[in-house]
C-alpha cells in the first residue's frame, strides 16, 4: 500500500494505480512456484492493464496487516484519496504492445465509503444526480435505497 502521507501531500487515484502496477519482488516469505522446475523460487511480479472495460469499478485496499511471530495487527488506512470527477485517464497504464481500447477516459459515477474498522462499520453511497458530470453534485443515497 501507499505509505501514509497525512499532512505532507495528498494521494491521488493515479498514485494508487501507479502503486498497483509497480514491480514487486517475491522473496523467501512469498515465493512463486515454478511449474518448469517444480520448486518455489524468488521471482518478480508486475501487474498491468491489457484491456479496459466500458464501465470501470475500482476497489481500494483500505486495511493493512502486520505480522510478527507472536501477534497480528490490522489497521485501517484512512488517508483521503483524490479522484477526478471527469476524464480519469488510464491510457498511460495500458501495457506496451497491447491494442489500446477506444475508451481510456472515465467519468465518476459514484463513491462507496466505509466508516468503521475491520471488525464492523457502516457503508454510505454517493451518486451523481445529473447525467453530465460537469454539472452534477454527489448526493447521499438513503439507507433504504
Amino acid at each position: 500500500p501507499i505509505t501514509s502521507t497525512r499532512g505532507t501531500k495528498s494521494i491521488s487515484l493515479y498514485d494508487c494505480i501507479e502503486c498497483f502496477s509497480k514491480e514487486e519482488k517475491l522473496d523467501k516469505k512469498n515465493m512463486w512456484f515454478c511449474p518448469k522446475c517444480k520448486t518455489n523460487v524468488e521471482a518478480k511480479k508486475k501487474l498491468g492493464l491489457y484491456k479496459l472495460p466500458s464501465i470501470l469499478v475500482i476497489h481500494l485496499k483500505r486495511f493493512k496487516h502486520k505480522e510478527s511471530p507472536s501477534w497480528v495487527s490490522h489497521q485501517k488506512i484512512s488517508d483521503l484519496i483524490n479522484y477526478p470527477k471527469i476524464g480519469f485517464d488510464l491510457s498511460k497504464f495500458i501495457k506496451p504492445g497491447t491494442e489500446k481500447s477506444e475508451e481510456t477516459h472515465y467519468n465518476l459515477f459514484g463513491v462507496l465509503n466505509h466508516y468503521g474498522s475491520l471488525a464492523g462499520g457502516h457503508y454510505t453511497c454517493l451518486l451523481y444526480t445529473s447525467p453530465s458530470p460537469r454539472d452534477a453534485t454527489l448526493s447521499r443515497m438513503p439507507s433504504s435505497a
